[in-house]
């Protein structure tokens, strides 16, 4: 196993120990190292999502829509999950219209975002 890999599978085991400040340290340290490791930019996100740090979720979420390499890509689920959670003014609106075209594209995470859209908000 490569050395960027096994920190990948090491920052993986911290986040599913729960213990996330440490994870995003790790995982930030792997992105710092190639900012195009995918796989590191979702759960830095996520991580950020879950201590409540939504803008900076949602900075590594519009980074991974960037990724145009990936075959699967959650970026845009994820950027309506963060905007549900932060609440700010709007973000219900453009949360709802980024699960649509998660719909309508037929994208990853698309029978996610189905079930979301039927609950009533």
């Amino acid at each position: 196993m490569s050395s960027v890999q096994d920190s990948l599978q090491k920052a993986i085991a911290l986040y599913n120990a729960d213990s996330l400040p440490e994870a995003l340290a790790r995982f930030e340290q792997l992105l710092q190292r190639d900012s195009a490791r995918a796989q590191a930019r979702v759960y830095s996100g996520i991580v950020c999502l879950r201590l409540e740090k939504y803008d900076e979720a949602l900075d590594h979420f519009r980074q991974l829509q960037a990724d145009t390499t990936l075959y699967n890509n959650p970026a845009l689920f994820y950027q309506s999950l963060t905007l549900m959670k932060r609440n700010h003014p709007g973000d219900s609106q453009k949360a709802r219209q980024l699960l649509q075209l998660v719909v309508d594209r037929d994208l990853d995470k698309k029978e996610d975002a189905q079930r979301l859209l039927l609950k009533s908000w």
